[in-house]
């Protein structure tokens, strides 16, 4: 079996890398809509401070940080108002990373 050329198996392998990373980005994406159609529902409890902050979590992943921000403050105004401290603490280290 012949080998395939240096630059025609970079591209191959660039190319493959390029997809799984499309992929991956779409099922962040679907699970970010299945988990805001869960936190609309929710009560103001614990389980959605931690939703939101799951999904403040997706959004910082692929590169939406507005988005990411805009959950995280809703989680951590939650979480102040119930006196929820580990999700205080979650909310406070995700704003770390988008600054």
């Amino acid at each position: 079996m012949k080998a395939l050329p240096g630059f025609l198996y970079s591209f191959k392998t660039v190319f493959v890398i390029m997809i799984c990373l499309g992929l991956a980005f779409t099922l962040r994406s679907q699970v970010v809509d299945s988990l805001e159609r869960i936190v609309a529902e929710q009560p103001d409890d614990q389980s959605k401070v931690d939703n939101l902050i799951q999904i403040s979590r997706n959004y910082f992943m692929i590169a939406k940080y507005d988005s990411s921000m805009a959950r995280c403050e809703t989680a951590l105004r939650l979480a102040e108002r119930l006196n929820y401290l580990p999700g205080q603490g979650d909310a406070y280290y995700i704003k770390s990373n988008i600054y």
